[in-house]
């Protein structure tokens, strides 16, 4: 039992240190800074968008790991380098811009030969690498 204990201490502790790193808010003020006018607006999230520069209108929202854009299919897709979106932001519709990824955002679940699950996450999710972003005036 201390055989898991330890490293579920461990990654705990790991996990905590993240957070203590502050990431930038995003803040209304800065969105209009950071403007960028692409025609493909309506980009579809899909394997073959991975890798490439796109651009995605949705929903800013907080998540547990990030800020996020929650597309009009409720896809979440974290922005990079934002801890979270500022108050004044969160529920608005956002135009953000940047390079998809797809990428690990936390450890994998583990299970010990006892049954025991760790916490964790599988999978990939989502991310928009080098972003801009701007409120979308037009909703």
């Amino acid at each position: 039992m201390l055989l898991y204990f330890l490293p579920g201490l461990a990654l705990t502790l790991v996990l905590a240190g993240c957070n203590s790193t502050k990431l930038p808010l995003a803040h209304p003020r800065l969105a209009e800074i950071n403007q960028t006018d692409t025609t493909n607006r309506n980009a579809t999230l899909s394997e073959a968008s991975i890798n490439q520069l796109i651009t995605i209108n949705g929903r800013a929202e907080n998540a547990s790991l990030g800020a996020i854009v929650l597309t009009q299919d409720e896809t979440p897709v974290y922005m990079d380098g934002i801890q979270e979106w500022h108050s004044d932001l969160v529920g608005k519709m956002i135009i953000v811009t940047g390079i998809l990824r797809r990428k690990s955002l936390a450890p994998k679940t583990l299970v010990s030969p006892n049954g025991e699950v760790s916490h964790g996450i599988d999978g990939e999710s989502y991310v928009l690498d080098n972003s801009t972003w701007k409120i979308d005036r037009t909703r």
